[in-house]
């Protein structure tokens, strides 16, 4: 089984995808290229880097979870919110990796532990809401939306107008986590960043499944967090990769796709779904 595949979505945007299904995404401009995120670090992501491009690379983590900053040790210099910092450090490590590729592939699993880089330690410099990078005909600004981890961050490919939304507005947003805000929170964050940012962009880019999604998983997220604030959600308690955790909407068997068709779901905690904790 091969450590990574690609594939162009237009002349300036690639995914990279590993051998556990994780993508990350490489813009390439005329004088630069940014990677956005790092995958699970099961074999050397710089390999697959090379094929597509010679260009010299800048390194951005849209947060510190092992599938997005785990094959960072490769690179010298990454870029990630402060606020994951820590949480990088905990969940990169060699062991969690392996657990993690493993729980996807099962039987599959045919790798050895030498084969996973390094865990990055150092070499972490800050990226924050508002950080741009010119690649050269390609802008890319660093937008914040905290909810799935605290430091939660999106890329804004100004000019291709599609964000990176990573893990932070996905098909099955995890808001269960122990890192993650209170879900209260997560909406007022989601809302400012549709105010803000709605009209600058067609699609979305995330990092799990099918790599592109309609922009409306945006409002789509919003109303399904505003009916489990109001108690009007499915609320059917559940293990989501060993963690417990309610959802939202009904899902089709397996998948992370809602039965109703409709894009935009959330997993949940129940004590963190106001600020204070309050459980509904």
């Amino acid at each position: 089984m091969a450590y990574y595949t690609s594939e162009a979505l237009n002349d300036r945007l690639y995914v990279i995808t590993d051998a556990a299904g994780v993508h990350a995404f490489l813009a390439l401009g005329e004088r630069r290229a940014l990677l956005m995120d790092t995958c699970c670090g099961l074999g050397d992501i710089r390999e697959e880097i090379k094929k597509i491009t010679s260009l010299p690379l800048t390194v951005w983590c849209s947060h510190g979870h092992l599938d997005h900053a785990g094959g960072a040790g490769v690179f010298p210099v990454v870029y990630l919110n402060p606020l994951d910092l820590m949480l990088a450090h905990r969940r990169c490590t060699r062991e969690t990796r392996i657990w993690y590729v493993k729980r996807v592939l099962r039987e599959e699993y045919d790798f050895r532990e030498e084969e996973y880089v390094p865990q990055k330690l150092t070499g972490f410099l800050s990226l924050h809401d508002g950080d741009e990078i010119d690649l050269g005909g390609l802008t890319c600004r660093a937008v914040s939306l905290g909810g799935h981890t605290p430091g939660s961050m999106c890329v804004l490919l100004k000019e291709l107008r599609m964000v990176f939304l990573a893990d932070a507005c996905n098909r099955m947003t995890y808001m269960m986590l122990e890192e993650s805000l209170s879900l209260e929170e997560y909406i007022d964050h989601l809302k400012a960043f549709r105010d803000m940012y709605y009209d600058s962009f067609d699609t979305g880019l995330v990092c799990h499944d099918e790599a592109v999604v309609d922009k409306v998983i945006i409002p789509n997220t919003i109303e399904v967090g505003e009916e489990i604030l109001r108690g009007e959600d499915l609320h059917e308690e559940r293990l989501f990769f060993g963690h417990e955790g309610v959802l939202a909407k009904a899902i089709v068997p397996h998948k992370p796709v809602r039965r109703d068709g409709i894009l935009g779901n959330i997993a949940y905690n129940k004590y963190k779904v106001l600020r204070k904790g309050n459980p509904l």
